[in-house]
């Protein structure tokens, strides 16, 4: 409440002041009989009396405006928020008419009055107008209380939502423009190299038409200026010269800064990319992520530093040539100056809406880009079930959107452009006509003339290129870095910033009483309440149908993802505590499908090591059963793997993943289904592999039977708890889920082997499986049916009886 009396008062005072100000300057101090002179004659081209009425219509506005924030603050001051970005049409238009008067005095006085009441009057009117607009700030600032508006019919909520979105817009820009300033440090003496010759040749250039000016004065005199016309074209053609120098310097130093500061970007938006949580990969495709890599960082950097250098240029030409425009007339200058805020305001209204649509256009090309690299990253996936057609479908209908959007864009520049035209025509029209009163009235020469409107056609381009070149095109770098600046400024919700790294590492694992839901679906709890120990050197077994969360625990052990409650402990420390290089390095992962990188063999096996000699990569070759293969290949461990492996078989990768896990000496290894998707030679490879890991603590994550009954201890997942533990005989004579899983498997219920479709049976599928079975189950007796071989016979048995009532 303080602070809009305060408000209130302020603006009074000061409304109060430029009446009162430009009263006594209108009346030369207490010359009353000049008011009533000027009302019973008045004449526009002698009388103050207009400019004195427009302080009193700012007055008025003003006051109005106060009294409806002292009667209803809560609906006043949002509007006056949201009319701030037009109000000042207002103020604008009473200095374009205080101009105007000035021209129109001029042409009935030779000579101004050198009264400083005229002059007094004039400014008094200008300051008046900024003082206007300064009172409308100050009122729209007052805070207001969230509230709900009584007069539902006036749309106040849907205001407040307009004003807060505008608010947030222009942070959002400003905010951009900033990070984006802050992350060109390092490129900044080469901008500034370049910027200084751009300065040297605008400066250049500014000369040129005034000199032309004077040549043709000098032609026109020519038996008397011989010399003057000599010397006009003399310094023209040095300043040409001069400006060809400094042109072709700062061309080839802007080009250096463009690139440099594209590569700095581009690092930086990898290195944050590198540093995100699992969940940041799951949740944004990598098609979004390599167009922000490569397409929108590209257009941000480009058109910031092509954006910059027109802008230091048109800046520089501007000036001086507004500079030399009222040496030469400043009447003419005064008309051109009247006309400026028409251009300012179309340049606004634009921009805005062309940044948007650059938003849009950005975020279509990159849902397109999505589509386009999952295709060809999956083409034999897309080959094998004649589905190109439909992507290439996919692709046409997200390319077909991207350019409607550039439609709307080619519209928006084209009517942009329309208009720009006419504002330049009418421009052109009336500098000619005002010019040539002034030259037939002797206020200006001839060569005056021309020189000025050489002027004025630069003074054209140059707010041409800051319009359209610099502001809109700005904008739309603005739209193209918004994702980029998010993704380098985003801080991962995991963080690796542990500093423990001991000397030795035992492998002992403990979870303790863990529950952990993915971010991407916040509801649904994959642990809960896990807890169970691991010695150093045991070999675990996790057990459990599909999404029951045994690779869940796989992920907390390697730090993807954080628990929401509970711990993982490795050697009685927290995960998150170790140093992240060291905890990479001893706890290995070879996962179901393991990738391998577009380089060597042997450059994949010691993937992130650092002076890793080919013995060693043999050593571990041998160990993981890889070695053979490897020595068989046409250009041994230097043979290239292809994109993501695919010069390999599924079992040659899976070895050499597991060589690439070993070569590191880890204290825990984690196999996450590392023979599921292996035909059964390639899978009996793979397990001689992993019967040669002596030493280290393995976690084995598996459902077939080969697999896990030769585990230490096998522990049971089932809906995110532990349900057994023990080892497969233990597990079989309790007849619990394991030993139900294994009877499936073995009877064939489980009808696909090779994959987990069969282990994400729920509780009621096993009842009804259970009851399909129920005859061969009850046939047979407690001892015999814990055991594998009974089980076989017993599924021939049935094989057999299935034939014989298939026959009859």
């Amino acid at each position: 409440m303080a602070g809009k009396r305060m408000a209130t008062a302020a603006v009074v005072l000061l409304s109060l002041a430029d009446v009162a100000i430009n009263t006594i300057l209108y009346m030369n101090g207490a010359d009353l009989y000049k008011f009533t002179h000027d009302i019973s004659s008045f004449s526009i081209f002698t009388s103050l009396l207009d400019i004195w009425i427009l302080a009193l219509l700012r007055g008025c506005v003003l006051f109005g405006a106060v009294l409806s924030v002292l009667y209803n603050t809560r609906d006043a001051v949002p509007r006056i928020k949201l009319s701030a970005s037009w109000v000042g049409v207002l103020p604008a238009a009473m200095c374009a008419y205080t101009f105007v008067k000035l021209l129109l005095f001029s042409e009935k006085e030779v000579k101004f009055p050198h009264k400083p009441w005229f002059w007094g009057t004039f400014v008094g009117s200008i300051v008046g107008c900024a003082v206007f607009y300064l009172n409308w700030t100050i009122l729209s600032r007052i805070s207001t209380q969230p509230y709900r508006s009584i007069n539902s019919e006036e749309g106040t909520d849907e205001e407040r939502e307009r004003l807060l979105e505008s608010e947030v817009k222009s942070k959002s820009n400003l905010s951009s423009v900033k990070k984006l300033f802050s992350y060109s440090k390092p490129v900044i003496p080469y901008f500034l190299a370049a910027t200084s010759f751009l300065i040297g040749e605008a400066v250049c250039d500014i000369f040129v038409p005034y000199y032309t000016g004077q040549v043709i004065d000098g032609i026109a005199k020519i038996q008397t200026s011989h010399e003057k016309f000599r010397h006009a074209i003399t310094v023209m053609s040095l300043l040409t010269a001069l400006t060809a120098v400094c042109y072709g310097m700062r061309s080839g130093l802007f080009e250096i800064t463009k690139i440099k500061f594209n590569i700095r970007v581009r690092n930086l938006l990898f290195r944050s990319i590198t540093r995100q949580e699992i969940s940041f990969f799951d949740s944004v495709k990598t098609g979004e992520i390599t167009s922000r890599l490569i397409s929108d960082t590209t257009t941000t950097t480009n058109t910031l530093i092509d954006r910059l250098k027109v802008f230091c240029a048109s800046l520089i030409r501007v000036v001086g040539t507004v500079i030399f425009m009222f040496k030469l007339s400043w009447r003419l200058s005064i008309l051109i100056a009247i006309l400026l805020p028409i251009i300012v305001v179309i340049v606004k209204v634009y921009g805005d809406y062309l940044k948007r649509v650059a938003v849009e256009i950005q975020t279509s090309f990159a849902r397109a880009n999505e589509v386009a690299d999952e295709t060809c990253a999956n083409m034999r996936t897309v080959r094998s079930f004649a589905n190109e057609e439909r992507e290439c479908e996919r692709y046409s209908e997200l390319l077909e959107k991207t350019y409607k959007l550039h439609i709307r864009k080619a519209l928006l520049l084209g009517s942009f452009t329309l208009v720009e035209h006419a504002f330049d025509l009418a421009l052109f029209v009336l500098t000619l006509y005002y010019g040539g009163h002034l030259v037939m009235t002797h206020k200006m020469t001839a060569g005056n003339l021309v020189a000025f409107y050489l002027y004025l056609n630069r003074l054209r381009a140059s707010l041409k290129k800051l319009t359209i070149q610099v502001y809109a095109r700005l904008m739309e770098a603005v739209g193209a870095s918004t994702k980029v600046i998010e993704f380098i400024d985003r801080v991962p919700k995991v963080r690796n910033g542990g500093q423990l790294a001991p000397s030795k590492l035992r492998g002992s694992i403990e979870f303790k009483n863990v529950w952990m839901c993915y971010p991407s679906r916040r509801r649904a709890h994959v642990l809960k309440d896990v807890s169970f120990k691991v010695s150093p050197g045991e070999v675990v077994a996790l057990v459990g149908p599909s999404g029951s969360g045994k690779s869940t625990c796989v992920n907390l052990l390697e730090h993807f993802y954080e628990t929401m409650s509970g711990q993982v402990l490795l050697d009685g420390n927290p995960i998150k505590a170790y140093d992240h290089k060291f905890l990479h390095r001893r706890v290995a992962l070879v996962g179901q499908e393991p990738v391998l990188f577009a380089r060597s063999i042997k450059d994949n096996i010691s993937y992130a090591l650092d002076n890793c000699s080919l013995e060693e990569v043999q050593l571990v070759a041998r160990q993981a059963n890889a070695h053979q293969f490897i020595t068989e290949l046409p250009e041994g461990y230097e043979t290239e793997a292809g994109e993501k492996g695919m010069q390999l078989s599924g079992g040659q990768k899976q070895r050499v993943a597991i060589a690439r896990a070993l070569i590191r000496r880890p204290a825990v290894l984690l196999l996450d289904e590392a023979t599921s998707a292996l035909d059964s030679e390639s899978e009996q490879m793979v397990e001689q592999a992993t019967q040669n890991l002596h030493g280290h603590t393995v976690i084995v994550v598996a459902h077939r039977l080969s697999t896990v009954e030769k585990a230490d201890r096998i522990i049971v997942i089932d809906k995110g708890r532990v349900v057994e533990q023990g080892r497969h005989n233990e597990l079989m004579q309790r007849d619990g889920t394991y030993a139900k899983m294994v009877r499936r498997q073995l009877l064939g219920l489980d009808t696909s082997d090779d994959t987990e479709a069969g282990d994400s049976l729920t509780d009621d599928d096993y009842c009804c499986k259970e009851s399909g079975s129920s005859t061969a189950d009850s046939s047979s007796s407690d001892d015999d049916d814990t055991d594998p071989h009974h089980l076989r016979r017993s599924k021939l048995e049935l094989t057999e009886k299935n034939s014989d009532v298939q026959k009859k």
